[in-house]
């Protein structure tokens, strides 16, 4: 097992041949805190050395989505981009759960280790990519690095008190009781995932579009093509400065449909890595594009 490797629980790490890449399965970041994640190593590196670190939502969305997200992994790795997608602190088999405290700071944390990861499986820069709240997790991770050559964000949350008030009200409408503790405690529960009062009070707080930092030098904003557009974060990011693109997307709906009906994204798996095969010379907060079309 290389040293830039997952470790596993076990002395060796699950390593899957795919077509062009190998999957490597196991667990990295701190001893006493280790998150589980896949690294998708390319057989053949793309000239441009970005890696692709896939930022999860949170809960029901994780899980359905989850299909999506690793073709993302396989069909970015084919392409060249070493590949990491990851279960957050607290999360799938990662360390925690829902209880532990301080949430937010823990997601950033494991998102960082998973940049760290790519970058030392060979990564010159790194493409963040999110979805809802993986989306905004990554926008915030972004901003405290200098590795990071473009964010694509699909459906992000924007302001954490309305994905609050979005997730009661989709709680209520599936007819699902909350939990027992949850208006003792000021915490919320959604389709049996549980945000703790402080983590609500943490959650509240997130406003991307009040941030005064861009994320990254080159920001893919992927909406839903069923809603109406939303302008308030891409205007605010095109103000500070940053090459921003908003593009709508189909099929957010299909893709977090029930595990067993879902189908995959692949406009949005196709959008990631269009913007991925774009950037080129990347050196800190510099980066150039080719004339390549999204």
């Amino acid at each position: 097992m290389s040293d830039d490797a997952p470790r596993s629980a076990n002395a060796d790490v699950v390593r899957i041949r795919g077509n062009g890449y190998t999957a490597e399965a196991g667990w990295f970041g701190p001893e006493d805190r280790p998150r589980f994640g896949w690294l998708y190593r390319p057989d053949k590196p793309a000239p441009n050395g970005i890696g692709i670190v896939i930022v999860p939502p949170f809960g029901r969305e994780d899980i359905c989505a989850h299909r999506t997200l690793r073709h993302l992994a396989e069909d970015g790795a084919r392409e060249g981009f070493a590949s990491i997608r990851f279960d957050l602190d607290g999360t799938g088999d990662s360390a925690g759960d829902d209880t532990d405290p301080d949430r937010v700071e823990a997601w950033l944390a494991s998102i960082h280790d998973a940049c760290d990861l790519a970058r030392a499986a060979g990564c010159a820069g790194l493409v963040l990519v999110g979805i809802r709240l993986g989306a905004t997790l990554a926008a915030l991770a972004a901003k405290g690095r200098t590795d990071v050559a473009a964010l694509v964000a699909f459906n992000s949350v924007v302001s954490g008190k309305a994905y609050l008030r979005e997730l009661r009200a989709f709680q209520a409408a599936m007819d699902l009781q909350p939990s027992p503790t949850s208006d003792e405690s000021g915490g919320q529960e959604s389709s049996g995932f549980l945000f703790t009062g402080p983590t609500c009070t943490a959650l509240k707080t997130i406003d991307l579009a009040a941030q005064d930092v861009l994320p990254a030098p080159v920001i893919r904003i992927l909406e839903r093509d069923d809603l109406p557009e939303r302008k308030g974060w891409p205007e605010h990011l095109k103000k500070l400065g940053g090459d921003v693109d908003v593009q709508r997307v189909p099929d957010y709906a299909d893709m977090l449909n029930d595990p067993h009906a879902n189908r995959i994204a692949q406009a949005f798996i196709d959008a990631c890595l269009a913007c991925t095969r774009r950037l080129q010379n990347f050196s800190g907060n510099a980066t150039s594009l080719t004339s390549l079309p999204l």
